[in-house]
């Protein structure tokens, strides 16, 4: 436990110090990151036997920081759709993967490929659309949304399983998951997105307070759903963690579950209200 916190703490600092830096210096680190995650995930279907193309990942992820540097800095200026733009790299990713397929003589299977890809939208299409959200007018606020939701959750959840749980939640997934740990993530989502809510009015993002609340209580489940979706990953993968980059926690993977569920619906947030 004080292994997991001091590499929490760490985590938190080196986060808050990315955000408050220029766009650049965010980029490189969510390239880092990206870099770091694929790697864990093709890594680990490698191990279950499955033959990892490195063509339509050099692709994808080639691809993916121009995208970025583009959501970022040109879009708003020359009038070009970020949606757009995202399902041109999307069709691209399937595409070179069906060229893998079609031109190696079958080297790659469908399971190959299919598990190729999925893991690629799996990874940078969340952390896509957190450069989105990020390249908003009120960006630099709005971003915070995704992490706190996410953490919060997993904080809440944590503490609420410890002292109340008595209901075995999914335990054919985890069995340290309860229902009483669930609904405590989402009501300490739902808490905590609605106070920030409140304190970003007074920097002038005025969205209502229950609207925040909806998106609390969405946060708060879906960040759980990531959560358990990995756990389905690494059930099946027969693995305990995606990595060991993160003392405590496991990979950069294993950090990144919950907000990879929760950006798109932070994404989705924001274009509603």
């Amino acid at each position: 436990m004080k292994v997991r916190i001091i590499s929490s703490l760490v985590a938190s600092a080196l986060l808050f110090f990315v955000m408050f830096m220029p766009l650049w210096v965010f980029l490189i680190a969510l390239t880092c990151v990206a870099v770091i995650a694929v790697l864990e995930y093709m890594g680990s279907v490698r191990l279950k036997g499955y033959n990892v193309s490195l063509w339509p990942i050099t692709v994808s992820a080639g691809l993916a920081v121009p995208l970025w540097i583009c959501l970022l800095y040109l879009v708003h200026r020359i009038g070009i759709s970020s949606e757009a733009l995202i399902l041109i790299w999307v069709i691209i990713t399937f595409l070179a993967s069906a060229a893998t397929c079609i031109f190696t003589n079958m080297k790659y299977t469908f399971s190959d490929m299919a598990i190729t890809v999925f893991g690629l939208l799996y990874v940078l299409l969340p952390l896509t659309l957190l450069v989105r959200i990020r390249s908003e007018q009120h960006g630099f606020y709005l971003i915070w949304l995704v992490f706190l939701g996410a953490w919060v959750t997993d904080i809440s959840a944590y503490f609420a399983g410890t002292f109340f749980g008595q209901h075995k939640l999914i335990p054919a997934i985890s069995s340290k998951k309860t229902v009483e740990g669930f609904i405590g993530g989402i009501l300490g989502c739902m808490l905590a997105i609605v106070i920030y809510g409140m304190w970003m009015q007074t920097k002038n993002v005025w969205i209502s307070w229950y609207s925040y609340v909806f998106l609390g209580a969405v946060l708060g489940f879906v960040s759980q759903s990531g959560d358990w979706f990995a756990s389905c990953i690494k059930r099946y993968l027969e693995i305990k963690d995606f990595g060991k980059i993160m003392p405590g926690h496991g990979g950069v993977l294993d950090r990144f579950d919950s907000i990879l569920f929760a950006a798109p619906f932070v994404f989705i947030f924001i274009l509603l209200f």
